[in-house]
């Protein structure tokens, strides 16, 4: 895993760092030439077919660390977009308003789409901050959001 950490690294330019209790191997392979942001695309998949999280910290630092099911969290297509710029723009103002969301690519290469997958620990409270953040950053009407889980207790005020 260092090995592939350290590859991916430094061909797409980002600081990755592998937390100390993340082990194993990886293996990525294209028949195709990858760009750079396609490179770091794959390593993220790969990382999540493998119960890893790649966390986006500050500027252009990534940690890959052991998902824990105490911070476990859901995950939602909000919206898709043509264009990936525009998806990361949306991305970035869920982020400004302390949201957690991610752009990913589809795995088909006929489908062109970005999805805007909005991510939200696995509890009301959770749910809660996600739906808050999706409406500070002002996109109620831009970004779809899931109903409240049936197994998430509504809380009354």
């Amino acid at each position: 895993m260092p090995d592939a950490v350290r590859l991916v690294s430094q061909y797409s330019g980002k600081k990755i760092r592998l937390a100390q209790e993340v082990q194993g191997t990886i293996s990525l392979a294209s028949t195709d030439p990858l760009s750079s942001d396609e490179v770091f695309t794959l390593f993220q998949k790969s990382l999540q077919e493998r119960g890893l999280l790649l966390v986006h910290g500050d500027g252009n630092a990534y940690q890959v660390s052991a998902a824990r099911s105490e911070t476990a969290k859901r995950r939602y297509v909000g919206a898709i977009f043509a264009f990936e710029q525009r998806a990361q723009a949306i991305v970035s103002r869920l982020r400004a308003a302390d949201g957690e969301a991610e752009v990913l690519a589809s795995d088909d290469p006929a489908e062109q789409g970005f999805s805007v997958v909005l991510l939200y620990r696995d509890s009301t409270e959770g749910y809660q901050a996600m739906i808050s953040a999706v409406e500070r950053a002002g996109l109620n009407n831009l970004i779809a959001t899931p109903t409240l889980p049936a197994a998430f207790p509504v809380q009354e005020k």
